[in-house]
C-alpha cells in the first residue's frame, strides 16, 4: 500500500516536473525572441498601424492615417523593430523572473525622429510638388501652418525657396508629441505580478528538487525490485502527458486567451497571436517529453527483464 501510495505521488511529481519544465521555456528571452520573429509580429503590426496611431497625433497634423504609417514604416525597419523587441524582452524577462532587482531598460528615440522627420518632409514635398499654382489671390491668403496649402506657390515667389523648412516645421510640431526616450517603470501590478511569476519558478525548483530526491529514495530502498515500478511509473505518466498535451492544452490555451483583456484595443490580435504561437510551442515541447518518459519507461522496464532472471536464480540456488 505505501509503495503504491509512493508510486501514485512520484507519478503527480514527475508530471508537474515536466509542466514546470515546459513553462520555464517562456523565462527565456531568446524563446520569446523567436516566436515574435515566427508570428511576423514587425509585419503585422505594419498592416495594423493606422487602427493602433493614437488620434492624438492627427490633431495638427498634415497627414492621414495611412501616411503617418508609411511613413513611421520607412523609419523604422524590421531589424530596427526587433533589435527593440529584443532589448525590451531581455529586460522585462530577467527582472520579472528575479534575475535581475531593478526594471532597467530605455531606448533612445533620436535616430528614429531624424529618419521620420526625413521621410516625412519628403512625403509632404512630393504633395506639395502635385498642387496647383497660385493665382494671385491665393497667394495673399497662402500659409502652411496647418497641412498642406491648397496651392503651391510660383516659383518666383521668394517664399517658394523655404518651402521644406515650412513644411518640416508641421512635422516638428508633430513629432515633438512623441518621447525622446521610451523607457520602463516599474507599477505596482507589474510588481505584483513579478512577485507571482517568482513564486511560481520557486514552486517549480522545489517540485524538481523533490522529485529528483524521492526517484534516488524509491531506487535506494527498493534497489532492483524499483525498476518494474519505476517502468510502470514513467510509462503512466508519459501516456498522461501526451493525451494532455492532445487533448486538454487546447483547453488550456482557450483559457490562457480568455484571461487576456477583453477590450477593442487594436494590440490584442497581435497579442493573442504571440500568445497563441507560445502555447502551440509548449504543447509541442510537452509531447516531446511524454515521449522522453516513455523511452526511460522502457528503459527501467528493459533492467527489470535483464535482472529479474538473475535474481529468481539467485533465491532458488539460495533456498536449495
Amino acid at each position: 500500500m505505501f509503495k503504491t501510495l509512493f508510486g501514485l505521488l512520484l507519478v503527480a511529481l514527475i508530471f508537474t516536473s515536466s509542466l514546470g519544465f515546459t513553462v520555464n521555456k517562456v523565462k527565456n528571452p531568446e524563446f520569446i525572441n523567436h516566436q515574435v520573429r515566427e508570428v511576423n509580429l514587425y509585419g503585422r503590426l505594419s498592416a495594423n498601424l493606422p487602427n493602433i496611431l493614437p488620434d492624438e497625433l492627427f490633431s495638427s497634423s498634415p497627414f492621414a492615417r495611412e501616411d503617418f504609417a508609411d511613413i513611421l514604416t520607412s523609419a523604422v525597419d524590421s531589424q530596427t523593430f526587433y533589435a527593440f523587441t529584443d532589448k525590451a524582452s531581455v529586460a522585462y524577462l530577467n527582472w520579472l523572473t528575479g534575475e535581475t532587482t531593478n526594471l532597467d531598460f530605455s531606448y533612445d528615440l533620436a535616430s528614429f525622429k531624424v529618419k521620420a522627420r526625413e521621410k516625412a518632409v519628403d512625403r509632404l514635398l512630393s504633395k506639395y510638388d502635385n498642387l496647383p499654382t497660385c493665382n494671385d489671390k491665393q497667394i495673399k491668403a497662402w500659409g502652411t501652418t496647418e497641412g498642406l496649402p491648397s496651392c503651391k506657390l510660383p516659383s518666383d515667389n521668394v517664399r517658394s525657396n523655404d518651402i521644406a523648412g515650412l513644411l518640416g516645421n508641421q512635422v516638428d510640431t508633430v513629432l515633438a508629441t512623441l518621447p525622446n526616450e521610451l523607457s520602463a517603470k516599474e507599477s505596482p501590478a507589474l510588481v505584483d505580478v513579478r512577485q507571482n511569476v517568482i513564486n511560481v519558478l520557486r514552486f517549480v525548483k522545489l517540485v524538481w528538487g523533490i522529485t529528483i530526491a524521492i526517484l534516488l529514495l524509491y531506487l535506494v530502498v527498493w534497489r532492483r525490485r524499483a525498476f518494474l515500478s519505476l517502468a510502470f511509473i514513467f510509462l503512466l505518466t508519459g501516456l498522461i502527458e501526451a493525451a494532455f498535451s492532445l487533448i486538454a492544452w487546447d483547453w488550456v490555451g482557450r483559457i490562457v486567451i480568455d484571461l487576456l483583456p477583453s477590450n477593442s484595443s487594436p494590440f490584442l490580435p497581435l497579442i493573442v497571436d504571440v500568445t497563441t504561437a507560445v502555447l502551440e510551442v509548449l504543447k509541442r515541447s510537452l509531447s516531446s517529453l511524454s515521449i522522453v518518459l516513455l523511452v526511460i519507461g522502457a528503459a527501467f522496464l528493459l533492467l527489470w527483464i535483464f535482472y529479474r532472471p538473475r535474481a529468481d536464480h539467485s533465491s532458488v540456488v539460495t533456498t536449495k
